[in-house]
């Protein structure tokens, strides 16, 4: 799992871990052998480059080639935690202040339609991958990690997205303060 957090100037941290996806078989995929032509060239073939890739073939794209540098799924899919939320971290207030609210609604409309997007996805072709519905939650353990939490719920609700102050919790230790982002998934 890779886990993201805010260092003290404000940037995301990348702290590795081993995934439980790390430690499957996935099928492999052969190199091209010699030249190859395409229409559409995907690099990566992780879930983005596979989903990039159904996406194009449902509109009639035939004629497209996912390309790799490595084993299939072994970069960014495989450190994920198989969560498909719209909350990452805190984002969204750094976003509104920087990007504004036409940029920083753009991107969270395109992740809150991205957690939609694959429950339609998996029920149409009756996939059996686990997918189920549930919270996403971002915590503060300290003061000032909670006032932080504010500032990104009234981002959140600025730009529509399904973010309350969670009342309750599971977690095994105590925290200020829990955003809870509703409706999102895991698989």
């Amino acid at each position: 799992t890779t886990l993201y957090t805010e260092n003290a100037k404000g940037h995301d941290e990348i702290m590795d871990y081993p995934s439980i996806w790390q430690s499957l078989s996935l099928p492999e995929a052969a190199p091209l052998a010699g030249d190859t032509h395409a229409d559409v060239a995907i690099l990566g073939s992780g879930v983005c480059g596979l989903l990039t890739a159904y996406r194009l073939w449902e509109q009639g794209v035939t004629s497209l080639a996912v390309l790799d540098s490595g084993a299939l799924c072994d970069g960014a899919t495989a450190h994920t935690t198989a969560k498909i939320t719209s909350q990452h971290a805190v984002r969204y207030d750094r976003l509104l202040r920087g990007m504004g609210q036409a940029l920083a609604r753009q991107y969270a409309t395109a992740n809150q339609q991205a957690v939609e997007q694959y429950a339609e996805l998996v029920q149409a072709l009756e996939i059996d991958c686990a997918f189920t519905r549930c919270e996403s939650m971002v915590y503060a353990r300290t003061a000032e990690d909670a006032a932080k939490l504010e500032k990104e719920l009234d981002a959140a609700a600025a730009l529509g997205l399904p973010a309350t102050f969670a009342q309750e919790n599971e977690l095994p230790f105590p925290v200020e303060r829990c955003l809870r982002f509703a409706n999102q998934a895991h698989f």
